[in-house]
């Protein structure tokens, strides 16, 4: 309990040192709000009386300064465009970056694992090295190419999955399989590597001894402390999963937090850029917590601290 307090204590600084930086650099972003909803041929007057409306007549630390005291006050600001809250805009886009990033994370375990466990049982077999290049092809295939790929050959050609959207029946599949590719490349890969290691501990061969099966011995003892040093890879690639959501979401015009957040960009609305980005900041630190808790239950001997 006193390491989880610590550990949330220690996500405070972090998330203001996240929050300042966005802040400043959203504001170093060419083009002016302003200008985007009047359009650029509004008079002077009008112009000044909305940079007042919405608070932009001050200086930008002053901004910053009033931006962080709200946000401690539970306020995250409005948006310059449609002036809704931001926290009820994220509110309603979050479930859906969640979905995906589950989908896409369970269809990274379905391929990842077999590949790994196949590659490590028949290792410099040709199933060994098939399964290994897949991998180093799963990683070297950028998100806004593959998307596009996968678009012109299950939408276009086959017509199994539909383009674009969230409500079509299997409107899910493409997206996760986009966005869990990359992620399923580098487990199997990691979990080759761990389990490698792991067959040729001496606890295996005393299991082997007193006359376990090799089915029992692989998954019960080789598999369960092979997964050890994945569990921390996967909370790492949490982050590049929410990041790499964004580009995603956007080929498939997913309505999650990460086309929120393109959109905002676009339009230079500050206040959502900053919250969609804070989201996504504190869900880092969340699930690396978790992953620390998952970490300690598959090995008792580690102490957390």
């Amino acid at each position: 309990m006193i390491y989880l307090l610590r550990r949330l204590l220690f996500m405070l600084p972090i998330l203001y040192c996240v929050s300042t930086l966005v802040f400043f650099l959203i504001h170093t972003i060419p083009g002016n709000p302003v200008d985007l909803i009047l359009g650029e041929q509004a008079l002077a007057g009008d112009k000044e009386i909305l940079r007042r409306q919405l608070n932009l007549d001050h200086p930008i630390w002053q901004q910053q300064f009033y931006y962080i005291d709200n946000l401690m006050q539970g306020d995250w600001g409005r948006s310059l465009f449609t002036r809704r809250p931001v926290l009820s805009m994220i509110a309603e886009r979050y479930p859906a970056t969640l979905q995906l990033a589950s989908a896409a994370m369970m269809m990274a375990f379905i391929i990842a694992f077999p590949l790994g466990l196949l590659a490590a049982l028949k290792k410099n077999s040709l199933w060994d090295f098939g399964s290994m290049m897949g991998a180093l092809l799963g990683i070297s295939m950028p998100h806004f190419w593959l998307g596009p790929l996968l678009v012109l050959l299950f939408s276009i050609q086959l017509d199994w999955f539909p383009v674009s959207g969230r409500d079509l029946p299997g409107s899910i599949v493409l997206p996760a399989l986009t966005l869990g590719t990359a992620m399923a490349a580098l487990l199997s890969r990691m979990f080759r590597a761990s389990l490698l290691d792991v067959l040729k501990e001496d606890y295996l061969k005393s299991a082997r001894a007193k006359g376990l099966r090799e089915g029992v011995v692989i998954l019960k003892h080789g598999v369960r402390n092979a997964l050890n040093p994945v569990v921390s890879i996967i909370g790492l690639q949490i982050g590049t999963l929410l990041a790499g959501a964004i580009v995603t979401e956007k080929i498939f015009s997913w309505p999650g937090i990460g086309l929120l957040l393109l959109d905002s960009i676009y339009r230079r609305d500050y206040p959502v850029v900053q919250g969609c980005l804070l989201v996504i900041a504190m869900s880092y630190v969340i699930v690396n917590v978790l992953t620390d808790f998952i970490y300690k239950k598959l090995d008792p001997r580690v102490q957390l601290g």
